[in-house]
């Protein structure tokens, strides 16, 4: 049952993302449920990163790697553009910037840089 609410929650999540990159800028995140480290802050991230095989910096990317695969498979996009070390590499940098956000609007923010490529 439990995992049937965290398959709804996060199909309720992914589900409400706007198919077009750019329209994700203006989208109101403030009452998304945020389950697991994606609620950590990138402050977490940055710190874990300091250790790139450490199980906390492997968990953080595993996690954006679902939310990543999750958004692709209710709103169809081709993120093949990136890889582990992309991923990484935009992360580090979006919340070395935004050390006091969610893990997650920086896996929302990736999400949408993505889409604008790929409509490019």
């Amino acid at each position: 049952m439990k995992s049937l609410l965290i398959a709804l929650a996060a199909l309720s999540v992914v589900a409400s993302v706007p198919v077009n990159g750019k329209d994700w800028a203006h989208k109101d995140f403030s009452k998304v449920i945020i389950y697991g480290v994606g609620g950590s802050s990138c402050g977490n991230w940055t710190e874990a990163r300091k250790n790139p095989s450490s199980v906390d910096a492997n968990i953080n990317l595993t996690w954006v790697q679902g939310y990543l695969s999750a958004a692709t498979t209710f709103v169809p996009a081709d993120f093949s553009r990136t890889d582990v070390a992309g991923i990484n590499a935009f992360m580090d940098k979006y919340c070395s910037e935004n050390p006091l956000k969610d893990m997650y609007f920086g896996a929302v923010a990736l999400g949408a840089e993505l889409r604008i490529k790929e409509s490019q």
